[in-house]
């Protein structure tokens, strides 16, 4: 789900180097994310996937036990809620308590996006206008 955006440098040692941030796309904006701030949207992205509602605050910084960063909460991985991504993309659960959190429903974009097709009605017959195109008439 998460794409490393590659550096644009005229050096073409440095051409290739990993950028520090991700870009994620979720209902039509997106989002850069750090290395943390990527982990806890994949914890919450994973366990919506898995048909989990919402994650502990727990849940979501055990992803840092491993991680010279250790968060106090999920707050401060988004720079203590200052990240567009705060309040946009993850929202604290209506089930749960203040401490748990899960990522907003995916749009429904394909009414958003839909085609719409026009179906002549049943008893139409097209006939070329005056200028030889065609148009339907009854």
């Amino acid at each position: 789900m998460f794409v490393r955006r590659e550096q644009k440098n005229r050096d073409a040692a440095e051409r290739f180097m990993p950028d520090p941030f991700y870009r994620f796309l979720w209902n039509g904006t997106k989002y850069s994310l750090s290395d943390e701030q990527a982990k806890a949207v994949d914890v919450l992205l994973h366990a919506m996937a898995n048909g989990k509602q919402s994650c502990s605050k727990e849940e979501i910084l055990k992803a840092f036990d491993k991680s010279k960063f250790h968060p106090a909460s999920v707050k401060l991985v988004f720079n203590n809620g200052s990240h567009p991504a705060w309040g946009e993309l993850i929202i604290a659960s209506e089930d749960g308590g203040p401490d748990e959190f899960r990522l907003v429903p995916l749009a429904d974009l394909t009414t958003k996006y839909r085609p719409v097709i026009a179906i002549p009605p049943a008893n139409t017959v097209p006939t070329p206008d005056r200028k030889g195109e065609g148009e339907l008439s009854q």
